[in-house]
């Protein structure tokens, strides 16, 4: 049997006082801001959600429009039904009305009713916040207030609205080529356009071809799919004829207001770069978060676990006091033996008999036994034959719907896996530090600043403040919720391993998805594969993100970078490069529903429509909401599904650059292209606003790493693109691969049967009486020419005219000039700083410092380890909260207390601090310390002890009350405290 001190049990549920989320810390008299973040939301027990969810469906029903759609459809019609809301007619069932208020007021977005901000910006309410709020209207909210979702989310908004408008007047630009690409000026002699689509007749697309002798083509230079077999024909004496194309596309004419687009498009990108850092500037100076006042030491010394020789050290470099240090431990494989055992228990205990002592070894497996045998015993249907054939053997390899003999053996071996590493030795590995002013924490980075040769040496001459004989390494950390505290003990080796692994299945991907596009395009047309290649972008990052569980990323804006880097490779590949590499080289310009511009015109279509049908739709959130929550046996469980839909920054900027990238691939040939993207982006904006107030759950904060990432490296790539292709698109037209002779040849004309290169047989006519030659008019694949860049009428006199030629090297030299800048702006300054950081010191601090105390700003969070975990609706709390302030966690639940959420507590260790869990919310109190049935243990042993320390298992965070706050303490509200208590 586990000898275990009977744990408090982390499923059970709780009396509980409700009571409305108070701020206890003391205030200083001094002008705040806000610096808010959203809280996740909470998992409220059904006994003491009512009076909540009643005074909000009261709320829903005073105000006119209060509720969404889906709701008011679930309420007045869907839940009636039976085969929807298969409980309907049980009156101890759950609430659908209940869980539906749960996603509209906690899940969701709100603001107050009739308050703004001291800047007059609608003001976002708490999560389950009982004054007077509305949702965001998706249509009525302006882009200033997106930035209550965080600086990147604003960011990103903003710079999809002005890419949309830049894009715009690009196309504007290119109006007088769309203009003669419809004109019969282009096609003189070709057929109608009225078979191509509207939006597709103002590009290259030539109808005015005719057929032509060729006395060197051969049957191996044509492609023999569909479209190509009807360009290449033998006549019965043996002569070969293929297609040529009449139309000049790639004229001076046509190239110039190409080029003018790609300088317009060149200066507006700069500026927009100038206008977002601007701009991000100016919100991180009105947004005072905790990244403004903190440090972080990556390097510290193997037995640096006090933060009292942390504070006492940082001291120096502050005029007022460190107020926060957390000492991050390299315990991860406890930390998730933890939450391994967590998982466990609670799909144990929600499977066994009410009452079951879960810390009774004998008990549970008897139990669990017990369970399976009464299972095995009831018939099975066919149904579920089948699915315990094919499905649930690949769910529990996932390590879901185990049976309870499973999860008993899991529990009870993790419990034994946590003893053991319980006796381990833990050393830090990160050491965060928080001043009370933002001044201080320059003054450290300055001070602190040094090359990395002399932290590799440990030079302690060089000249900066040194800890326990060693130089710190130290930076500005990323906010606290952007931590990914079980992934900063991985190493470089490690990590770099990872990275060639989701690199290789990433490339993997990419080749099934080209194999299985090409196949689909071949036999049923691009009108099947191109919404083949949507639905491919809208899944694959998903499986992407499946992937990187196999990264380890010190924080989630690294992780989300590169995330980002590889669902942006595949879209831009899946997009715009496969289709080009798929199609035959001569069906480039043709109209022929197979050809490359039609093929993109369907796809761009197909981005527009496809993608923002599908994320609208919401599949997952509708299965969650309309099928699992309806039949969800606790109140509990069905709010968890109306958590929201998970989203993420990177996948949006993703959408973003796809669009772009493809647009700017092919605008040479489509300048019509541009406005198509330019209602794509607009489109895109709003959908995603949409999805933001109405769908998608909370984010972590990411700020603006992935704007400037974006405007870095692949903003600027799409322009580059696009100098790149508009050349080889010039330089390759017409696509025909014939080329007049330097000495014609004269043939016969007239109508001659023939075979075509599929053996299928006709007539054609022909009216040149001069034969032409073959010549390869693609340079990549072109051996017999030299390197093909830069772009230039050397390589391709045989066809060019002199207007074509003239054009052609004016982007040869542009494209030459532009590949040289990027290299150097973007590649050469990030290797140029690398370089410079081995010999000195690299800080540099940007915006102003608001002379705001730390201490003194509402919703501002410390650096406390924490995990979220999807059966959980907070994260998880991996070290020891008791003496540090509450608000300082980062988020509340109203109705349970933070030891809920507190492994520590789960398996007793040799030094524990206490032995019981407090079960009641504690906000109303400064500490959980405070509460008056909070006791420490009286028999507190000691794991390891050096001197009068104590060595910690788990990381430690310290908090240092600045003097102010202690004199204030006795104004705090007198409150009545009914705190009960269980066995820890």
């Amino acid at each position: 049997m586990e000898e275990e001190t009977p744990m408090y049990d982390e499923g059970e549920e709780v009396e509980m006082t409700m009571s409305n989320r108070s701020r206890s810390r003391a205030r200083a008299p001094q002008r705040t801001r806000s610096a808010w973040k959203l809280d996740l939301p909470p998992a409220v027990p059904d006994e003491q959600l009512d009076q909540m969810m009643s005074d909000f469906e009261q709320q829903d029903q005073d105000a006119l429009v209060a509720k969404t759609w889906s709701r008011i459809v679930v309420e007045k019609t869907l839940s009636k039904f039976k085969w929807y809301f298969p409980q309907k007619d049980d009156a101890n069932a759950p609430s659908l009305s209940k869980a539906w208020t749960y996603f509209e007021h906690i899940t969701l977005a709100r603001h107050f009713v009739g308050e703004t901000s001291a800047d007059h910006k609608l003001q976002r309410a708490e999560p389950g916040e009982t004054a007077g709020t509305e949702l965001y209207s998706p249509w009525k909210t302006p882009e200033s207030a997106l930035n209550e979702w965080g600086i990147g989310i604003g960011a990103y908004f903003s710079t999809l609205r002005v890419i949309g408008i830049i894009i715009f007047i690009a196309g504007c630009i290119n109006i007088p080529n769309i203009y003669y690409y419809q004109s019969q000026e282009y096609n003189q002699n070709g057929q109608s356009l009225s078979g191509i689509p509207i939006t597709l007749q103002g590009s290259t697309i030539c109808t005015d071809r005719e057929w032509v002798a060729c006395t060197d083509c051969m049957a191996s230079e044509w492609d023999f799919r569909d479209q190509e077999q009807a360009r290449y024909a033998t006549g019965t004496d043996g002569t070969t004829y293929v297609l040529r194309t009449l139309c000049l596309g790639a004229q001076m004419s046509q190239g110039m207001f190409n080029w003018a687009t790609l300088m317009f498009l060149i200066v507006s990108f700069l500026l927009l770069d100038m206008y977002q850092r601007r701009r991000e500037v100016l919100f991180d100076e009105d947004k005072v978060t905790s990244t403004d006042y903190s440090i972080v030491v990556t390097n510290p010394p193997p037995d640096a676990v006090d933060p009292e020789e942390w504070r006492a050290f940082f001291e120096q470099f502050s005029q007022k006091q460190v107020t926060v240090c957390t000492v991050a431990l390299d315990n991860d494989l406890l930390c998730k033996a933890y939450i391994d055992r967590r998982k466990y228990r609670s799909g144990l205990k929600a499977q066994l008999p009410f009452g079951i002592d879960m810390g009774d070894e004998d008990i549970v497996r008897e139990a669990a036994a017990n369970l399976s045998r009464e299972r095995n015993a009831q018939p099975r249907t066919c149904f579920g034959m089948l699915f315990a054939c094919t499905l649930l053997p690949i769910l529990r390899s996932l390590g879901m719907m185990l049976p309870p003999e499973t999860l008993a053996d899991r529990l009870f071996k993790s419990t034994n896996r946590i003893k053991e590493l319980q006796k381990r030795k833990y050393v830090p590995t990160h050491v965060f530090i928080t001043f009370e002013t933002e001044e201080a924490q320059r003054l450290a980075l300055s001070a602190l600043k040094v090359s990395k040769l002399d932290i590799w040496k440990n030079n302690i001459n060089c000249g900066v403040p040194t800890f326990q004989g060693r130089i710190l390494k130290v930076k500005e950390p990323p906010e606290p919720n952007a931590v990914r505290w079980l992934d900063l003990n991985i190493t470089t080796i490690k990590k770099v391993f990872q990275r060639l692994i989701t690199a290789s299945l990433t490339f993997g991907i990419i080749i099934l998805s080209a194999f299985i596009t090409s196949r689909i395009r071949y036999r049923y047309g691009p009108s099947f594969s191109s919404p083949v290649i949507s639905v491919f972008n809208f899944i694959i990052p998903n499986l992407v993100k499946i992937m990187m569980l196999i990264e380890n990323h010190s924080n989630e804006g690294g992780r989300q970078a590169s995330m980002y880097l590889k669902i942006t490779v595949f879209r831009w590949v899946n997009t715009a490069v496969i289709i080009n590499i798929v199609t035959p080289f001569t069906s480039t310009i043709g109209p022929d529903k197979r050809e490359l511009l039609r093929t993109v015109h369907a796809l761009m279509i197909s981005e527009l429509c496809v993608t923002s049908v599908l994320r609208l739709l919401d599949i997952t959130g509708l299965f969650k909401k309309h099928i699992l929550a309806p039949r969800a046996r606790t109140q509990d469980a069905m709010n968890l599904n109306f958590s929201g839909t998970q989203y993420n920054l990177a996948e949006r900027y993703t959408d973003l650059t796809k669009i772009m990238f493809l647009t700017f691939f092919y605008a040479a040939l489509f300048p019509g292209s541009l406005f198509i993207c330019a209602v794509t982006l607009f489109v895109q904006y709003w959908t995603d606003k949409f999805c933001l107030m109405r769908i998608w759950a909370s984010a972590p904060f990411i700020g603006t790493q992935i704007s400037k990432f974006s405007r870095r490296y692949f903003f600027s790539f799409t322009i580059l693109a696009f100098a790149i292709l508009s050349a080889y698109s010039y330089i390759s037209f017409p696509y025909d691969n014939v080329c007049d002779p330097e000495d014609p040849v004269s043939v016969p004309t007239g109508t001659f049967p023939v075979t075509f290169l599929g053996g299928d047989t006709g007539q054609i006519t022909v009216t040149s009486d001069t034969a032409v030659e073959f010549c390869k008019q693609n340079l990549f694949g072109n051996k017999d020419k030299a390197f093909p860049f830069p772009p230039r009428s050397s390589l391709a006199s045989e066809w060019l005219t002199d207007s074509q030629a003239t054009l052609v090297n004016i982007y040869g030299i542009t494209t030459l000039v532009l590949v040289i800048v990027y290299v150097v702006v973007v590649f050469g300054g990030t290797m140029l700083t690398s370089i410079m950081s081995l010999f000195k010191g690299m800080y540099k601090s940007e915006g102003m410092d608001q002379k705001i105390d730390f201490s003194t700003v509402q919703e501002i969070f410390a650096y406390v380890p924490q995990k979220v975990v999807p059966f959980y609706t907070h994260p998880l709390l991996l070290c020891d909260v008791d003496d540090i302030d509450q608000d300082l966690i980062g988020w509340n639940d109203p109705n349970r207390a933070y030891d809920y959420y507190n492994i520590i507590f789960d398996v007793p260790y040799p030094g524990m601090k206490r032995h019981k869990r407090l079960h009641t919310n504690t906000r109303k109190l400064g500490k959980i310390a405070e509460a008056k049935s909070y006791r420490e243990s009286s028999d507190r042993e000691r794991s390891v002890v050096e001197g009068d320390s104590v060595r910690p298992i788990f990381s430690v965070v310290k908090w240092w009350p600045p003097k102010w706050h202690e004199a204030n303490k006795d104004d705090r509200e007198d409150i009545p405290h009914n705190d009960s208590t269980g066995s820890a």
